[in-house]
């Protein structure tokens, strides 16, 4: 990697238009998935709700259509009497402006310990102020994707700009981004779910007629992603669940690999990229989105709840999940999606009262319910790995079969697409962490969008150049 590519932010200004149009190109292919509907602008144009954490494993709620905990599903340690694992890495953060637009981070800290911490908090901040900074600038949808990138290269700039060494940082994966009212006319198609990654391209799932009002035609989430959180999408007329980030877990063989991270990992202290993408997923105001850090997804899966990949399709009659791989990815990433989704819509149905008719119209469902049916599922599921663990000295058997689950820093985030901007009532919240303090001039190398460009390549789906790709940390890489 040329030095000379490894530039501040700062040269890449927003506010200097030609600087900033000629970096933002080299990504437009990762946003051309973005329409462009025009934005309904917010009046006034300001953070009206805050909801930030975890400040310990308490729930947090906003007016009855916002729901974000964090919790520990690891065992108490013999010898500290405080969880393994501790302290919680994860974080997730919430904005919400007058007539809907919302600003959502979640990102989870990669190992354990101060490192990944700082670098979960610095990133969530650093990301979410960014946007805030910026998002007076978003008069279409499609003006959100370069404000995406921004914010992200600004994540990682922040996780190691006072480090003297750049391998004293940690790393951290992140999902985020905008949930947008728009307007687009009558007579066009609503649901829309697309992604656009700089490896693998365009996808596009199906679509339904939505007429028109004088209420925003729509919602649009607009993310950006590296690494393994999720984002699921709850149609409240359809009564089914998408993956938003379908295809963000790559490596189904290695658990531990999240498929991309920000924060010094590759040669030169570089954030590793593989999977990072953009999302956008149309919503209408009944709808509802759960974020969730793989503390969560990871116990949706067939492989953690010990069904092999035969009982899903017989093509895998008798293979293990990694045979199933090798013989036939699609299939099996499928199959796994599936079961995902289909395990999560059961979790949802779970919390509808007794003679719901729940095929009839729309359901809509109610934040609080689902994100404590979600964290609850997530505790209970990993019940006899914990208590295994609680009462052997031994290292917990890799059999999925006996000991269902897998035991993380789990978090669960649920919002009511077009409820978030009602007029403010007291809810409890936990204190924001402070803010990263401003430091001195940066000490270690950092990204710039026009670096990043450098080596992703600039067009189409063109795949990123092998630097980026690597999975072989350098020196002090986290695992």
């Amino acid at each position: 990697m040329r030095k000379s590519s490894l530039r501040h932010i700062k040269e890449a200004d927003p506010d200097d238009a030609a600087s900033y149009a000629s970096t933002i190109n080299k990504f437009s292919h990762l946003c051309n998935i973005l329409p462009p509907y025009p934005v309904m602008q917010p009046q006034p144009l300001a953070v009206v709700h805050t909801i930030a954490g975890p400040a310990d494993e308490q729930s947090c709620t906003l007016q009855g259509c916002v729901f974000a905990q964090t919790v520990s599903t690891y065992p108490i340690s013999h010898s500290t009497n405080v969880k393994l694992g501790t302290p919680i890495c994860d974080r997730y953060s919430l904005q919400v402006c007058a007539d809907g637009r919302t600003i959502i981070c979640i990102s989870d800290g990669c190992n354990w310990g101060k490192k990944p911490l700082e670098a979960s908090r610095r990133a969530s901040s650093k990301f979410v102020s960014s946007l805030i900074a910026a998002q007076s600038k978003i008069t279409r949808i499609s003006d959100a994707g370069a404000l995406l990138l921004q914010a992200l290269v600004e994540a990682h700039n922040e996780i190691v700009y006072d480090k003297t060494d750049v391998w004293e940082a940690g790393t951290t994966t992140l999902l985020g981004g905008f949930i947008l009212p728009f307007k687009k006319g009558s007579g066009k198609k609503h649901g829309i779910v697309r992604s656009m990654s700089a490896s693998c391209g365009f996808h596009q799932s199906k679509t339904m007629d939505t007429p028109s009002s004088d209420e925003p035609d729509g919602y649009a989430c607009v993310l950006i992603g590296v690494g393994d959180c999720k984002a699921f999408h709850w149609s409240a007329a359809m009564h089914r669940i998408t993956d938003i980030t379908r295809g963000n877990r790559r490596n189904l063989n290695d658990p531990s690999d999240p498929g991309g991270r920000i924060g010094p990992f590759l040669e030169g202290g570089l954030p590793d990229l593989r999977n990072l993408c953009i999302y956008y997923q149309e919503c209408s105001a009944d709808d509802a989105i759960l974020f969730v850090s793989d503390g969560v997804h990871d116990n949706l899966e067939p492989r953690s709840l010990g069904l092999p990949p035969g009982d899903l399709c017989c093509e895998f009659k008798g293979l293990g999940w990694d045979a199933a791989v090798e013989k036939n990815k699609a299939l099996a990433d499928d199959l796994r999606e599936g079961f995902m989704a289909s395990r999560l819509e059961s979790i949802l149905f779970g919390t509808v009262p007794a003679g719901t008719q729940v095929d009839s119209a729309k359901h809509v469902l109610n934040p609080i319910v689902v994100g404590k049916a979600v964290i609850d599922y997530c505790v209970q599921t990993t019940t006899k790995s914990r208590n295994y663990m609680d009462t052997s000295d031994q290292r917990l058997p890799e059999d999925y079969a006996r000991f269902p689950g897998k035991m993380d820093h789990t978090t669960c985030v649920v919002l009511h697409v077009g409820l978030c901007h009602r007029p403010p009532e007291e809810a409890p919240r936990p204190p924001s962490s402070p803010p990263a303090q401003a430091g001195t001039a940066p000490s270690v190398p950092l990204l710039s969008l026009a670096s990043l460009g450098e080596e992703r390549g600039r067009t189409g789906s063109e795949p990123a150049n092998r630097s980026w790709v690597s999975t072989t940390p350098k020196k002090g890489g986290n695992q």
